[in-house]
Parts: C-alpha cells; sequence; structure tokens
C-alpha cells in the first residue's frame, strides 16, 4: 500500500491537519536522525538513527490514517523495514520499531536484545514468546516484518517476523479499541548511548483487499527523479511565474518549498488561477536503467508520490497519476496542502502517495511520465517534489548485504 526507500526527504512535519483523507502518508522525525548516502540497501540512501552520548531517543514517526476520521477495527497492519546495527545494544529495553494506536500508545513492537537475538514486545512492552532463532551480527542487514490488529474485546492479534520466519506472535488479546494509525522506525524505545540503526527500504500493507494484504515480504526501493516537463497546462507555472523547465522546482533534494509569497522559479510549482479547475502539470521522470533498477530484477509495484502543500482559503481538490508507462488511475480522492498556508519545508507541506500498480509491465528504457492537478475553484496548490517510487525483487533476493558492499542487489 505504501512502499518508502527513504531516497530523498519524505519525512515531513509541522502545520495545521485535518484535511488529510484516509491512507495519506505522512511523518516525522525525532532526535538525530540524518539522511545516509554511504551505508544503505539500495537506492541512494537510507537513514541513520543515533542515540547519541546521551543515549537519547532517534526515530522516524509515519502516520497514515486521518486523525480525524473514526478508526476501522479489525484491519491488519503489516510493517517492514531493513535493519543494519552498527553494534549490539548495552539494554535489552529497547524498541527498534513499532506498531500504535491514535493515543500514541504502544501496540506491539520489535526489541534488539543485548545476545543479538531479535524478540516481540505487546502493548505493555512485556516479551511475547521465544527469542529470535537468527542472532543479528552488526554491520548486516535484516528484513524485520512488525504485525499488529487492534479488533473488539479480546480479537487483538501482533506477530514479529525476521528474515520471513516467525519470531512470534499471539492472538485473543485486548490490547486496545482505539485501532492502530502509525508506526516507529528507529529507536523509539533507547537501547544504550551511541547506538547507531540505519533504516531503509520500508513497506505498509494493510489486511483489506485483493493485494498487498500479507506481510510485504523482500524488497528494494528506488525513486525516479524529474527530467523535463512534458506538458504544463492550465495555469502551472513556476513558484516566480516561468512557464517553461519547472520540473526544476520539483526534483529538489531535499524539496526547498517555501511560503507562496516567497516561491522562486526552484523552490516549486504552483497553479494561482482560482478558476482553473482541470489544469494539469505533466513531468517527465528518470527512466528505469537511468533511476537504479538492476537489470536482473522484477518490479513488484510502483506509486507516484508528490510533496505538496498550499496557499489561501479552501479545500484545493487534487489530482495525481501515473500517466504513462505505466499508466495507472487517476487519484482524486484529496486536496493539496495541510490545511494551512506553506511555510519553508518541511512546514505545513506533506507527501501524497498515490494507487500502488501491481507487477507493472514497462519499458524500461523509456521515461515515465506523472501528472499532477487542480480540480476545483478554491486556493493555490503549491508543489515542491515529484518522484515515481518502484518496488523491485532481484532473483536471489539477499538479507545479508554488508553495509560496504554495493547497494543494487
Amino acid at each position: 500500500m505504501f512502499t518508502c526507500g527513504y531516497e530523498t526527504v519524505p519525512i515531513d512535519s509541522g502545520g495545521a491537519g485535518g484535511n488529510e483523507q484516509s491512507y495519506s502518508f505522512e511523518g516525522a522525525e525525532a532526535g538525530a536522525v540524518t539522511r545516509e548516502t554511504t551505508i544503505k540497501r539500495s537506492g541512494l540512501a537510507s537513514r541513520k538513527c543515533d542515540t547519541g552520548a546521551g543515549n537519547a531517543a532517534a526515530y522516524m514517526f509515519h502516520t497514515w490514517v486521518n486523525r480525524d476520521l473514526s478508526l476501522t477495527l479489525g484491519v491488519g497492519w503489516y510493517w517492514r523495514c531493513y535493519f543494519n546495527f552498527d553494534s549490539l545494544p548495552s539494554s535489552s529495553t529497547n524498541m527498534f520499531l513499532r506498531l500504535a494506536t491514535a493515543t500514541a500508545g504502544t501496540f506491539c513492537g520489535a526489541r534488539l536484545l543485548t545476545t543479538g537475538k531479535v524478540a516481540l514486545v505487546d502493548s505493555s512492552v512485556a516479551q511475547v514468546g521465544s527469542d529470535s532463532v537468527e542472532t543479528v551480527v552488526p554491520g548486516q542487514w535484516y528484513m524485520v516484518e512488525l504485525y499488529g490488529m487492534c479488533g473488539t474485546g479480546s480479537t487483538d492479534e501482533i506477530g514479529l517476523r525476521l528474515n520471513e520466519v516467525l519470531v512470534a506472535s499471539a492472538t485473543g488479546q485486548a490490547y486496545s479499541e482505539t485501532g492502530i494509525d502509525r508506526g516507529y522506525v528507529g529507536w523509539s524505545q533507547v537501547p544504550g548511548a551511541n547506538k547507531i540503526l540505519y533504516a531503509d527500504d520500508m513497506a505498509l500493507n494493510e489486511s483489506t483487499g485483493s493485494t498487498h494484504n500479507s506481510w510485504p515480504g523482500p524488497g528494494s526501493v528506488i525513486y525516479l527523479n524529474p527530467t523535463a516537463d512534458s506538458a504544463v497546462g492550465g495555469s502551472w507555472t513556476a513558484g516566480g511565474g516561468a512557464t517553461t523547465n519547472l520540473y526544476q522546482a520539483v526534483d529538489n533534494d531535499p524539496p526547498a518549498g517555501v511560503a507562496g509569497v516567497s516561491a522562486t522559479n526552484t523552490s516549486q510549482i504552483r497553479n494561482s488561477n482560482a478558476g482553473d479547475t482541470t489544469g494539469n502539470y505533466d513531468v517527465v521522470v528518470q527512466d528505469y536503467d537511468t533511476g537504479g533498477l538492476p537489470s536482473t530484477s522484477t518490479i513488484r509495484l510502483i506509486q507516484p508520490i508528490v510533496q505538496h502543500a498550499r496557499t489561501g482559503a479552501g479545500n484545493v481538490a487534487a489530482a495525481l497519476q501515473s500517466l504513462s508507462n505505466p499508466v495507472g488511475p487517476e487519484l482524486t480522492d484529496f486536496v493539496w496542502g495541510r490545511g494551512a498556508d506553506a511555510g519553508t519545508y518541511p512546514s505545513a507541506w506533506t507527501t501524497r502517495w498515490g494507487d500502488a500498480i501491481d507487477s507493472p509491465s514497462v519499458v524500461r528504457s523509456t521515461a515515465p511520465v506523472i501528472r499532477v492537478g487542480k480540480r476545483n475553484a478554491a486556493g493555490t496548490p503549491e508543489i515542491a517534489g515529484i518522484r515515481m517510487v518502484v518496488e523491485y525483487v532481484t532473483e536471489k533476493q539477499s538479507y545479508y548485504t554488508y553495509r560496504r558492499r554495493s547497494a543494487s542487489r
């Protein structure tokens, strides 16, 4: 449903909420979290979480359901991320992957013990079941998957897998009836001073629907970045008013978005014509070969994403679509922005994931095109980043990739 390689900076924070529709995906960072371009599993980057000398929490925090909506009980959430630990913890009372409820309470989590074993913990942060059979070795990548289902009464379920092997699980529990709408990647419960982990290739599935409804399993993630305008329609311009080379404002890493009154031709694109209800901007992104897709790989899914905000009153109806190679559905069930005027990124900016296209048939040497659009007479959409997210598997997907080897496998 969502997949993220931590290639650029899709970790957003700040601003008002209330306008994000169900199954949007946003987040924030806490503590010493930085973009890491040397120690990575795939693509261009990973995230480094460092507790430092003060043994401080360091993690990414993601939410994926509108907190203003009632959360559906009985939906199972499957949370995957790859981890590379610099050293083993000095305390076993830690969590490095966690699912939580809408009141931010722990629902379940993954713990790395001082012995190198991985363990499942429940909502009271008590261990469930046995330690993992496999022992974590520092300097290697491990796939960790966490499962939680919050039901009514004594129907809650949790589970943990390490490299596709079930570590522990529990059913028939009564942890909460609030609902799961968020997850934490990194040291949300501290392991000791100067402990570093690297996180990469995250994915989130949920149990409803006909696809992506169970454990995500192996996968690597790359992003395809803008390279040219395909078509500039309606009243779309660069932030400073330019009508050509708009792609140069949506390819920044990290995004360079600012308040609308300060927008430049390289900070963002916008559509300030309140009466434009059909205008589209189409952008060419890298072809799959240039973007780093290994020749021996199989694409599992692609998703267009956009980093966006708004200026002015009103909910600005939005559109997002993979327009070619492959063609995907137009997503129109959301609005631009976070309910407040854009500030300097990431204040009042957020990221929207488009519909996932499963096992697409693509021409790897041909560049895809992504479309964004404005669909009602309201305020001004501001867009600072457009990417195509690609998740793939190789014929021999390996968990044990040492940190200094090539990222592409």
